[in-house]
């Protein structure tokens, strides 16, 4: 005879097996997929991440080796490190997106943990007795959550590791929070320490992955107004007051100062967006509604790695959605907060939903739409929709209809979860699928293009996709810088289209302003419509400079100087698109640093001094000790022969310690010695 106590550990081990199962059978076919997009930037592309050995310096290096966010998400970089480590390098993308499951599923059981916790506090209060749909309702929640095709994007796009980190601190504090939250209510003084231990240890961790965990007390006081009412003995009240009141004021005066005092490092990050602030607080009402419909209608053709074919809105009627967005968002909130009593799961679902967005889907200049912010906001609808579900089941006297819906639910969402999985195990399956479901992405097409150049398939297709792309997202001038760099390398055995029947034509034009000419010789040449020169002069002036446009402009300074056979022509657009891109008031110091060292460089293949000192200058004035821009400066100051002033900027960012990059170190040293010869050739001359 087997105890109850026994019963229900056996029933929550065999939930949590089939909660691991369905979740690996869903995503494993994208598990050998590639690295994607944002990938790039954040690991594959940092030297730091590329760990030899585990000694103390590269474990550090590259735990901040990461610059999004303000506290550089320390802990995801660390875990790039040891994957690349223990893998023996990139190529094997399995073992980093098998590390995103495992957190995943760990996620899984976490969420299966706050469900039944959340459902017996509700069953308690509602005196509604307790039955074994105790054990298969969290799991029913665990399952549809973590097999959701929603979470796609978490599990199977690396970088998104920092978010499903930061979900498991923010889990793993709101289930301290609640057994302390119940200690208190049972006049057990002790649940203070375990709540607050929840709520900060939570919160410090899961920033370190991503900031966004700075929500965790906000989830915390969802779950305090829904499940607990505020309710308890005497002093508890009391300490609940200080619990809940103190900190929230502090952090609203924080965040009130902050704003106040540094109110550019908000309004700053729309000079990168097409986008204004308002027309980002109008948009994401639809967005939210967006999200849901994808929680309740998960068709796998809805979703993509890039919603960027969503337009903005531009006022309450444009588009005319705007207003209906807006106002069922507001009746949404009214719903939540008034249905507390009656319907406190109705209430939970949609505050925890609200609560989930208050970051990422605000004020904040963040792209307008990710799947991936639904990772932790989706628990909400998704437990109230079930619970919901779940009532009506008691109605039915068949048990056996119950069961056969459930799983019934658990295939159909499982199956449009693997599709996209099935979609993501290379990149051609991937962009087919995206361009597919997506015609208007701009993304989507670039990234077609990219793969029309791998191996010079079809250079000539991959300039159609790209100015496909630069026609959907006229905002983005990389697009067309790509195709002056495709243009530029793109040499005769590589065109695929052929000539005309008439041997007499002097040239042909081919899709997308895209001439060949025939030279005398016979050869090819591939060369763009000088409007497309004119239109990113045009908009680097105009438009927001993004990162990827500083990625174009660098790779073209490359080709130019490492390549004047065929980019050597290009010398003039190229300084002057990068003095554009400079002096766009849209770019951020950032970027400039990088515009100027590219003018560096350019100004000094020419010998142009009187330029290369004034762009030495202009980096002293952006920023005199960052130590790429200084040995820059210094080299300048060397070649003008001011040997003080190139000695005096080098050792001004040693002595401080700012030189990390061996690179760096390397360039600084073997600046340092050339001043020196050049001052011992100074004084031989004068001793003569």
């Amino acid at each position: 005879m087997v105890s109850p106590k026994t019963y229900r550990i056996l029933v929550i081990l065999g939930t949590l097996a089939v909660v691991a199962v369905a979740t690996t059978f869903a995503y494993y076919p994208g598990l050998h997929g590639p690295f994607v997009f944002d990938d790039y930037v954040n690991f594959v592309n940092t030297k730091a991440i590329s760990i030899h050995s585990l000694d103390f310096t590269s474990l550090f290096n590259a735990a901040l080796s990461n610059e999004s966010g303000i506290l550089r998400r320390p802990l995801p970089a660390l875990s790039f490190a040891l994957n690349y480590y223990f893998s023996n390098g990139f190529t094997n993308t399995f073992q980093f997106k098998v590390t995103n499951l495992v957190i995943h599923l760990i996620n899984a059981g976490l969420v299966y943990w706050l469900a039944s916790l959340l459902l017996e506090i509700h069953d308690a209060a509602t005196a509604v007795p307790r039955g074994k749909r105790h054990f298969w309702l969290p799991g029913l929640i665990a399952v549809i959550w973590a097999i959701h095709p929603l979470q796609l994007t978490s599990v199977l796009y690396v970088v998104q590791r920092m978010t499903s980190l930061s979900a498991l601190f923010v889990l793993a504090g709101l289930i301290a929070f609640i057994y302390g939250r119940r200690l208190l209510q049972n006049r057990d003084l002790r649940g203070i320490r375990l709540m607050w231990g929840g709520l900060l240890g939570g919160t410090l961790l899961g920033m370190i992955c991503k900031e966004n965990a700075a929500l965790l007390p906000l989830y915390a006081l969802v779950i305090e107004f829904v499940f607990f009412h505020g309710d308890g003995p005497g002093r508890s009240r009391t300490i609940l007051t200080r619990l809940y009141v103190i900190p929230m004021v502090l952090l609203g005066l924080l965040g009130l100062f902050w704003l106040l005092r540094y109110p550019n490092m908000i309004l700053n990050t729309y000079n990168l967006r097409e986008f204004t602030l308002g027309e980002r607080l109008l948009t994401e009402p639809r967005v939210l509604w967006f999200y849901i419909s994808l929680l309740l209608l998960p068709t796998s053709n809805r979703f993509s790695l890039f919603h960027d074919d969503i337009a903005f809105s531009t006022g309450l009627f444009h588009p005319w959605s705007t207003v209906f967005a807006l106002t069922g968002l507001i009746l949404a909130l009214a719903t939540g907060f008034l249905s507390r009593r009656k319907y406190p799961l109705l209430s939970f679902s949609i505050l925890w939903f609200l609560a989930g967005h208050v970051m990422e889907s605000s004020f904040i200049g963040l792209e307008l739409v990710f799947e991936h912010r639904n990772y932790l906001p989706s628990i909400g609808p998704i437990t109230g929709l079930i619970y919901g579900v779940a009532v009506v089941f008691n109605r039915f006297r068949s048990k056996a209809i119950p069961v056969v819906l459930s799983t019934l639910t658990i295939f159909v969402v499982g199956f449009a979860t693997q599709t996209i999985a099935r979609a993501w195990k290379s990149e051609q399956s991937l962009a087919q699928f995206t361009v597919e479901h997506h015609p208007r992405s701009a993304r989507a097409h670039a990234i077609i293009g990219d793969l029309y150049l791998q191996n010079g398939i079809n250079p000539v297709q991959a300039l159609n996709q790209y100015m496909i792309a630069a026609n959907l997202a006229p905002y983005e001038t990389s697009y067309l810088i790509s195709m002056v760099n495709i243009s530029a390398h793109t040499s005769v055995h590589e065109i695929n289209a052929k000539p005309s029947n008439d041997s007499l034509a002097h040239e042909y034009e081919i899709p997308h302003s895209v001439a060949i000419i025939r030279k005398e010789n016979g050869g090819l040449h591939l060369r763009l419509d000088s409007r497309i020169y004119d239109r990113i002069a045009r908009q680097l002036q105009t438009q927001p400079v993004q990162a990827r446009v500083e990625g174009m402009l660098t790779e073209l300074t490359d080709c130019v100087l490492k390549h004047t056979g065929y980019c050597g022509d290009l010398y003039d657009a190229d300084i002057s698109w990068n003095n554009y891109a400079l002096d766009n008031p849209r770019s951020n110091d950032s970027l400039r640093k990088a515009l100027l060292l590219n003018l560096a460089r350019l100004y000094l293949d020419r010998g142009d001094m009187v330029h290369a000192i004034l762009i030495a200058d202009r980096s002293k004035e952006l920023d005199p000790y960052h130590p790429a821009l200084a040995i820059m400066r210094a080299n300048i100051y060397f070649i003008a022969n001011r040997l003080n002033d190139a000695e005096k900027t080098i050792l001004s960012i040693e002595r401080k310690g700012l030189i990390s990059d061996k690179v760096n170190q390397e360039q600084a040293d073997k600046l340092l010695f050339m001043i020196q010869q050049a001052r011992k050739k100074e004084d031989s001359k004068n001793s003569r």
